[in-house]
């Protein structure tokens, strides 16, 4: 399999996640095991919502308490279905957010929540951030 091919079918596949629609060439590739393909990619579509979400969830703690669990998780997938993930690392996910929230007509009253994310995201990159090498004092002096 060519490697543009195989970019291609990577591309459906992940079509096919994160908007639920299963073209027929992809199909024809997906073994069913007594699944339909659309319900086999259902699956991985659950899966996926999921772990977003729950990256989302400890990215934005403070988000999430203001908002509510229940409020938080439709705002979670409505971000998910707006901006999936282009990252293997889910500590990644997220740095859209505080736009994203921004952008809500229906938070229009609530705009600190947009500064709230903004303040999280920086937290958590630092959090997950390298480390890094300690300063030479010597090369102050």
């Amino acid at each position: 399999m060519s490697s543009r091919h195989l970019r291609k079918l990577q591309s459906a596949f992940a079509a096919a996640v994160y908007e639920g629609r299963v073209p027929a060439a992809l199909a024809e590739l997906i073994v069913g095991d007594g699944l339909a393909p659309a319900a086999r990619l259902g699956l991985y579509r659950n899966n996926t919502v999921l772990n977003l979400g729950d990256a989302l969830a400890a990215a934005y703690p403070v988000l999430q308490r203001l908002l509510g669990a229940d409020c938080f998780r439709a705002l979670a997938r409505a971000y998910i279905g707006a901006h999936p993930s282009r990252s293997g690392d889910l500590h990644d996910y997220g740095d859209a957010l505080a736009d994203f929230l921004a952008g809500l007509p229906e938070l229009a009253a609530l705009p600190y929540l947009a500064d709230v994310a903004r303040l999280e995201w920086r937290v958590h990159r630092a959090y997950f951030a390298a480390e890094a090498a300690p300063c030479d004092l010597a090369a102050l002096l």
